[in-house]
């Protein structure tokens, strides 16, 4: 199960039997299949090698940046 390495000291691991995974040159995008949607769970998720941003965007709307180190 791959994983990153945020600037705060946390990590994010990604179940890739929950997720469609789609690679665009130096992003990587992680849409959650719906069978295992929840409120707290983001439906999509970017990675982005180039500017090295995390973006989570959920169902209700919101969505945040984080700044990551590296690849677990």
């Amino acid at each position: 199960m791959p994983g990153i390495y945020d600037s705060d000291g946390t990590s994010y691991h990604f179940d890739q039997d929950k997720c469609r995974i789609i690679f665009e040159g130096m992003k990587v995008t992680f849409l959650l299949k719906p069978e295992f949607a929840h409120r707290n769970r983001p439906t999509k998720m970017i990675l982005d090698y180039a500017t090295k941003d995390f973006y989570e965007e959920f169902d209700d709307g919101y969505s945040c940046v984080n700044k990551f180190v590296g690849m677990i």
